[in-house]
């Protein structure tokens, strides 16, 4: 047993080591983090594995002389186990909630040892076949855990990560056994990197102040410091009642969170000036209105003429709001605010629906079959009185939300012309329903080589070449819409809304699909309008789904009262872009039905909140790769300010506020 410690040492230093390169290597980009972060997470897991399995070095060195030793060993490991776990998810539990917490972490480690200990035997009697079958299964555990898995579902990537731990301890703990000198040079990195730890604490609020964007990389980066911040900070804010004051400072906040601000109940009034600047735009006129909403479609990607074309000309001759964002990062929660206006709210009775129907208005919505299923489920309250559903699956295919591998957007516009052919004359609210785009992944190949081969979509480009000929197909689509109604004159009277319900990852950071996170390209979205009679328009003013309801109800009923609204009316930041607005810009990501962040947008300004470990992230949204960069060191009086206001707002609380 003399071996013993420095082997276990400088077993979990290789581990360390490994999980660094492996999250460096799995990027999108070797490039995408500054070099010191790469240093970052090779010091933090050389820390953490020399120090863990240094620790059980010397627990078994003792443990292992007798029985009643080993016993010991195991139920005081246990009780330290459900210690660590129930402290650190203190006051954020219920008694049943904190012994499942227990159980799993315990579940965790028996992965860990029982993979470790039974690779260890396999390997020992076997050759180098043996051991080059367990690298492949550890690089296999890494890729799937690193990129196919990223940000979808917490115990696989908890379970993954143990085994892969274990399978490393293996590998590490057989090749070193027979290197001395490599054992004693692992062994003495992670003394430095613990001696360099320790000293590093009295900096440890300027370390996580910087490094704290890396919450927003869900890789093991990422997983590292929000680790190591969860040893500073108190309980998470998702699962707290709110109550109290707000916080006075932006370092972390405080235990508890305050009530919702009384005017996200009752909205203050519009004022005069913006009033009148939506009264010389509109002039009062009544409108029909075309939605062509896209799911999943990003603003870069809308607003990029060699990509999309046609929306790009689009955006350029009539109204554009270049800087647009959604409610949510998911469907559920960024699609009721477009048609009600109000943020984390039910439908109600003063929303576009409701506005068109007192208005003799007829509402169509045409949508892809498997979305119209999932929205039925999710979304009782977007029900329309006219519904008519495209099929985009073979009949004996199973889809929920996702899966669906036909095309649709041909056969929706084409839909959508025959029932504007066949209201003679009737006001109409058709909603366009796009959802190839969200089914770039799903979309049958044959499809998408004819669709690249026609449209000449180029295999090489900044995102995945799936994603670029879904929304290249989706935007000559649109084309062929708009020149169906400029030939039939149905444009005279008649308004279009280009607009999607959140963004796409598309590989950023590892993460493929939407939800979770509230970067950029996941909630930053296409929203661009052609009235008649207004001439075109670029607006740089922050705006939000929540302003898209009361904007086209106004197309219906020019006297319509924002005072059940969350939004802006549209039309009043054209006529006077200075215009405030009446309620901040929120947002809220979550992962199935847990709120994992939650955000606030003013001027250039983007505020996240990550709900586990309370750390503000501020970023520059007219900078480059806004997201890699966290100024809330910087700008600690206006993030303490702008995490106080999304406090007092209705994406902090979790629950559906209703007047």
């Amino acid at each position: 047993m003399s071996d013993a410690r420095p082997a276990l040492v400088s077993v979990g230093v290789a581990v360390g080591a490994v999980w660094a390169i492996g999250d460096s290597v799995t990027r999108s980009e070797w490039g995408s983090v500054p070099g010191r972060w790469h240093g970052l997470a090779l010091c933090l897991y050389l820390l953490g594995g020399g120090a863990v399995l240094g620790m059980l070095a010397l627990a078994l060195r003792v443990a292992t002389r007798t029985r009643l030793l080993r016993w010991a060993f195991a139920g005081a490991f246990t009780v330290l186990v459900c210690v660590l776990v129930l402290v650190s998810r203190a006051g954020s539990l219920s008694v049943a909630g904190s012994a499942r917490a227990a159980l799993t972490s315990l579940a965790y480690a028996a992965v860990f040892v029982a993979s470790a200990a039974v690779t260890m035997r396999w390997i020992a009697s076997g050759g180098i076949r043996r051991r080059g079958m367990v690298a492949v299964a550890l690089g296999v555990t890494l890729y799937v855990d690193l990129t196919v898995l990223v940000s979808l579902y917490e115990w696989a990537h908890r379970l993954l990560e143990c085994g892969a731990a274990g399978l490393t301890a293996a590998l590490a703990r057989d090749g070193l056994s027979r290197r001395p000198r490599l054992r004693a040079a692992l062994t003495f990195i992670g003394a430095v990197c613990a001696l360099t730890g320790i000293a590093a604490l009295p900096w440890r609020e300027a370390f996580l102040d910087e490094a704290s964007y890396l919450e927003q990389q869900p890789r093991y980066l990422g997983r590292a410091v929000m680790r190591v911040e969860s040893l500073f900070t108190k309980r998470p804010i998702a699962t707290r009642d709110s109550s109290a004051a707000a916080p006075s400072s932006s370092a972390d906040v405080e235990e508890d969170i305050p009530q919702v601000d009384p005017k996200w109940r009752d909205p203050p009034p519009e004022s005069a000036a913006a009033w009148a600047a939506s009264h010389r735009v509109r002039r009062d006129r009544r409108f029909n209105v075309i939605v062509y909403y896209v799911d999943s479609l990003r603003a870069d990607v809308a607003f990029d003429p060699k990509v999309m074309p046609n929306v790009a000309a689009f955006a350029d001759a009539n109204i554009s709001f270049r800087r647009a964002y959604a409610t949510g990062s998911d469907t559920v929660n960024s699609l009721p605010a477009l048609l009600h206006g109000r943020v984390n709210a039910p439908f109600h009775d003063q929303d576009l629906l409701s506005v068109a129907d007192r208005a003799h208005v007829r509402r169509r919505l045409v949508i892809a079959q498997s979305a119209s299923r999932f929205l039925l489920n999710q979304l009782p309250g977007f029900a329309w009185p006219e519904r008519i559903e495209v099929p985009d699956h073979a009949p004996d295919r199973k889809v929920w939300g996702y899966g669906a591998d036909q095309s649709t957007a041909g056969q929706i516009v084409d839909a959508g012309l025959t029932f504007i052919e066949q209201a003679e004359g009737e006001p109409y609210l058709l909603w366009l329903f796009n959802f190839d785009v969200h089914a770039w992944r799903e979309l049958t190949k044959e499809f998408l080589d004819e669709r690249a081969t026609a449209l000449r979509v180029p295999k090489q480009g900044a995102l995945d070449w799936r994603y670029r000929v879904s929304a290249r197909s989706v935007d000559e689509q649109f084309a062929r819409l708009m020149q169906e109604l400029k030939a039939s004159g149905a444009l005279q009277n008649t308004a279009v809304v280009f607009v999607a319900d959140h963004g796409e990852a598309v590989g950023e950071n590892g993460f493929w699909m939407h939800s979770t996170h509230l970067w950029e390209s996941l909630v930053r979205v296409p929203l661009i309008m052609r009235v008649p009679g207004v001439g075109k328009a670029r607006i740089d003013k922050p705006v939000s789904g929540v302003d898209v309801g009361v904007t086209l109800a106004r197309c219906f009923d020019p006297a319509a009262d924002l005072m059940d609204f969350h939004g802006d009316d549209l039309m009043s930041f054209v006529g006077d872009p200075k215009l405030a607005r009446r309620l901040p810009i929120v947002m809220m990501a979550q992962t199935k039905t847990t709120t994992t962040r939650i955000g606030l947008v003013e001027d250039r300004w983007r505020l996240v909140l990550p709900m586990e470990s309370r750390r503000p992230t501020l970023f520059d949204a007219t900078q480059p790769k806004s997201d890699e960069r966290n100024l809330v060191s910087k700008h600690r009086s206006r993030a303490a300010r702008m995490t106080s206001e999304l406090l007092n707002s209705p994406v902090a609380i979790g629950k559906s506020l209703s007047k």
